[in-house]
């Protein structure tokens, strides 16, 4: 198996509480695996430490064969390793096209001008990714008066940006209408078939967890210490 990451003995102490200890397991390339586990279990954390928001106590990190040991997060996102949150992180205010440009401006460290705006070459591209995502129709929409359902898929368009190899999304159907989960996982599970991108995420929709995980990862409670092993 092509290792995407590889996690060994990973764990993590905060003021003396042991959140994570010994967590290890691999993720080859394409396909998607989930994480599971009852609120405080340490999903959150876990990704926290993948993408370099926090700094493990123990162990070790490889992303395709990389020791990520002093690798910043934003260097993470440009080596291929994107992260979408449990809560959206778009500009409530712009538009979804103007959102995407702003990513895209991002990803080629361009500045953004307060007078002009986006570059039109990146407003232009910005609606290829808008497609990609089903919400072309709302390209000139603002952001906060888009639904629930639309903001993720919004979101998931300005990680997409940043062509990530591996994915990690957080709850990516938290606060959804049945109908916007559907569309949603629809969307994502196509996404890692069609393109080959690797996909690890939590989520507390069973349903979904089974209905199109490749692998399960469980929370388990070991003297007390949370860890996580295949189901």
């Amino acid at each position: 198996m092509t290792q995407v990451i590889a996690v060994e003995g990973l764990g993590v102490t905060f003021a003396g509480f042991r959140a994570l200890s010994e967590v290890s397991f691999a993720i080859g390339m394409s396909g998607i695996t989930s994480v599971i586990g009852p609120n405080g279990a340490g999903k959150t954390t876990l990704f926290n430490l993948i993408t370099g928001l926090n700094r493990p106590t123990t162990g070790t990190i490889r992303f395709e064969g990389r020791d990520l040991r002093g690798v910043s997060a934003a260097s993470r996102v440009r080596g291929g390793m994107v992260r979408s949150f449990q809560r959206t992180n778009v500009f409530r205010e712009m538009t979804a096209r103007d959102n995407v440009a702003c990513a895209l401006m991002a990803v080629r460290r361009r500045y953004w001008n307060p007078l002009t705006g986006p570059l039109a070459l990146e407003r232009e591209e910005a609606d290829g990714w808008l497609a990609k995502v089903g919400l072309s129709k709302f390209a000139e929409t603002t952001a906060s008066e888009m639904s629930h359902g639309d903001q993720k898929l919004l979101d998931l368009a300005l990680a997409l940006v940043y062509t990530p190899r591996l994915l990690l999304l957080d709850e990516p159907t938290a606060g959804m209408s049945s109908e916007e989960t559907r569309r949603v996982i629809g969307l994502i599970e196509n996404l890692v078939r069609n393109d080959g991108l690797t996909l690890f995420f939590t989520e507390h929709d069973m349903e979904v967890v089974f209905g199109i995980s490749d692998r399960i990862l469980g929370h388990k409670l070991i003297n007390g210490i949370p860890k996580f092993s295949e189901q």
